[in-house]
């Protein structure tokens, strides 16, 4: 079994890592919501009721995966790998900037390396990772920089010493040789949104080229805490999508917002989607 790689313990090793009074507010919360939702069925007799409160579990629910998916697995996996992952030695070979900055100072570059493990051929990775933009010169090819990586699975690097070349306690994968960079959890953070974000422009660019055009309006609208090419958010929204001569249905949209258009991006606004007519769940924002 690869112990670099279990899934199933990510979110027990982040809710360890939290301290005694996060965790009882956790279970409190968890608990909390499972008595409401619960008790709503129950005192409810509207169908239109109980299935509105359902529609929001289940949201919720798909946010939490989400947020799960976005922090907590890959922080538990980053904290793995910089824990019992293999030292080498690496040469940055090129950098690239992914167009995604956080903080409007910490810009997300994808780097590739020339990885020398001591007892194997040398061979070649990439990772992600944030910097600060006054470092950037230091992040340059030709560069030698320590990493850790997954002997069982070569490819999977990050940048550092690990956390026995380490003082601080939660430091910085790339503590040790001058980088400035925001913690592990923060950096996977982020990586896994410009993942998830181009994701989600190839599957609105396949919805757009073939969709049906449609009016919707927004039920529910929330930043991701990404902005792209500058001050653009990356948004996600739900939606009441309103095609003409057919009946209304719910949607979910995620994209890329222009800083000027956020205005009219709001709940309660009136917007232009495209949707897949064989499967509704699939919904675009039409920009043109």
């Amino acid at each position: 079994m690869n112990p670099y790689g279990r899934k199933g313990t990510a979110m027990w090793e982040f809710f360890k890592d939290l301290k005694r009074w996060a965790q009882v507010s956790v279970a409190v919360g968890m608990i909390g919501a499972l008595v409401g939702v619960i008790t709503v069925l129950v005192v409810t007799s509207s169908l239109g009721a109980r299935l509105a409160v359902v529609i929001l579990t289940l949201v919720f629910l798909l946010g939490f995966y989400f947020a799960f998916k976005l922090t907590l697995g890959p922080y538990a996996r980053q904290k793995r790998l910089m824990r019992s992952g293999r030292r080498a030695e690496a040469t940055i070979l090129e950098v690239e900037d992914t167009g995604v900055t956080v903080n409007k100072i910490y810009p997300l570059v994808k780097v590739r390396l020339e990885v020398r493990p001591p007892d194997g051929e040398p061979y070649r990775a990439e990772t992600k990772m944030l910097v600060n933009r006054l470092a950037v010169p230091q992040i340059q090819p030709g560069l030698v920089v320590p990493v850790m990586y997954d002997p069982g699975d070569p490819s999977s690097v990050a940048i550092g010493k690990g956390e026995a070349g380490t003082r601080t306690e939660g430091a910085s994968p790339t503590a040790g040789f001058g980088l400035m960079t925001p913690d592990v959890a923060e950096t996977e953070k982020i990586r896994m949104a410009g993942e998830y974000l181009t994701k989600q422009d190839q599957r609105n660019q396949e919805i757009l080229a073939a969709g049906k055009p449609a009016k919707a309006r927004i039920i529910n609208a929330m930043s991701l805490g990404i902005n792209v090419n500058g001050n653009n958010p990356a948004m996600t929204f739900l939606l009441e999508v309103r095609p003409e001569g057919e009946p209304p249905f719910q949607g979910q949209a995620t994209g890329v917002i222009a800083e000027v258009s956020v205005p009219k991006y709001q709940v309660g606004c009136d917007i232009f989607v495209k949707y897949d007519p064989r499967d509704k769940t699939r919904v675009a924002i039409d920009h043109s």
